[in-house]
């Protein structure tokens, strides 16, 4: 099994954004940015402590992009997942 705590590069992930501007990886996107996401996780930002809901994001991760502020959460801090319908 693959440990979750690095990003793979070319790899798809589940990620939010947190108005700090800190992403949050939450989980592999099993789909690879293909799925329709229709849910939102309520989260606390290990970067700024704000706690709110966020749509969920497909985010492929490539590290030659200037994305500096990228964190992986191990397991994440999910406190609620809301479907929309």
């Amino acid at each position: 099994m693959t440990s979750m705590t690095d990003l793979v590069p070319g790899h798809w992930y589940i990620s939010i954004e947190c108005a700090c501007g800190e992403r949050l990886v939450l989980f592999a996107d099993l789909t690879e940015g293909k799925g329709n996401l229709q849910g939102s996780f309520r989260v606390t930002c290990p970067a700024c402590g704000t706690q709110a809901f966020y749509p969920a994001e497909h985010y492929h991760y490539e590290p030659e992009t200037k994305d500096t502020t990228t964190t992986f959460i191990n397991p994440p801090p999910v406190v609620d997942f809301f479907v929309h319908r």
